[in-house]
């Protein structure tokens, strides 16, 4: 963790931010599938990780996730892929009850979290209802599911509890889950999120959740660490920040907020009127190009911070 993520790491006890630990499944049957000389669709249900991802899992927890502390939370999507890299990343975590936990991490909570799953846009984000789920990994708590059918079921459908006839219908007319649907579903994740009483969690999801989250594209089994920001008394949306390169510090301000610019990631300081940042964020976005910015409002100086840039992966590696 870099000096100015440590820094606002350590505001969370504040309740202004929370720490999120990002990682991405690694590799699916369904991902080499679509990674293929002849990329398509296998049609399998819940699609489990390969060999090779399984082998991706474990090298992160041996690299990226060996450096950072034990989260007291751990929020996992409910899809067989998601689960199996958690137990792979987090090894010595409470993943599944019949697995004693590291001492380090005895204190650690499990949330199987529907919200958090991956947009349907193939056979693979259809997903297992619990009992199903619990039969794969014994031990696993599944209670907090809402019911036998937790995935998107299409425009106008309703399986209520047939798992089964959920699954039949999306081979017989694949669908995907609509733009806005998604998203209204990740704001739910988000506020969910927020409401937990840890500081500090890890997800572990998929590709369109983290990148709708953070902006950012991830391969298999990667990692990101993340930043949300709870904006208390003010009438701005919940958002993310990715990276710090500085201590968020300057002029004793707390970071508050966010947004893209042309592709980039800008960090505010505040207080600060929303409307305010609004307008500064128009003149950034309208200058060629965007760079860092010193603004002074009625309240006080507002500084804006470009962050590091990220590689991003191409479309190719964008599936789920």
């Amino acid at each position: 963790m870099d000096a100015g993520l440590q820094a606002v790491a350590e505001l969370a006890s504040a309740e202004l931010v929370k720490v999120v630990h990002f990682v991405r499944h690694a590799q699916s049957v369904y991902n080499a599938a679509q990674h293929s000389p002849e990329p398509h669709d296998p049609m399998v249900h819940d699609a489990p990780l390969t060999e090779h991802g399984q082998a991706q899992a474990t090298a992160a927890a041996n690299a990226d996730l060996a450096a950072i502390a034990p989260p007291p939370l751990i929020i996992v999507s409910p899809l067989s892929r998601a689960i199996q890299t958690a137990l792979l990343v987090f090894p010595d975590a409470p993943i599944v009850a019949t697995r004693p936990a590291h001492p380090n991490w005895a204190h650690t909570r499990v949330v199987l979290n529907d919200l958090g799953r991956e947009a349907v846009s193939g056979s693979d984000d259809i997903g297992s209802p619990p009992h199903l789920l619990a039969a794969a990994f014994p031990g696993l708590d599944t209670s907090s599911l809402p019911g036998p059918v937790w995935w998107y079921t299409g425009p106008d459908a309703d399986d209520g509890d047939d798992w089964e006839a959920s699954r039949e219908r999306y081979l017989a007319a694949p669908y995907d889950e609509p733009d806005a649907v998604f998203a209204s579903r990740m704001d739910a994740w988000l506020a969910w999120m927020m409401d937990q009483p840890e500081p500090v969690a890890a997800s572990v999801s998929h590709y369109h959740v983290i990148f709708h989250l953070t902006g950012y594209s991830l391969g298999n089994a990667q990692l990101r660490s993340t930043l949300a920001l709870a904006r208390a008394g003010m009438a701005c949306p919940l958002r993310l920040v990715v990276r710090l390169t500085e201590a968020d510090d300057i002029f004793g301000g707390k970071a508050v907020a966010w947004a893209h610019v042309r592709g980039e990631l800008f960090l505010a300081t505040g207080p600060y009127p929303c409307a305010a940042l609004d307008g500064l964020l128009d003149a950034l976005e309208a200058a060629d190009p965007p760079a860092a910015a010193l603004i002074t409002s009625a309240e006080r100086e507002t500084l804006i911070l470009r962050l590091e840039p990220e590689p991003s992966y191409s479309e190719s590696d964008s599936d789920e």
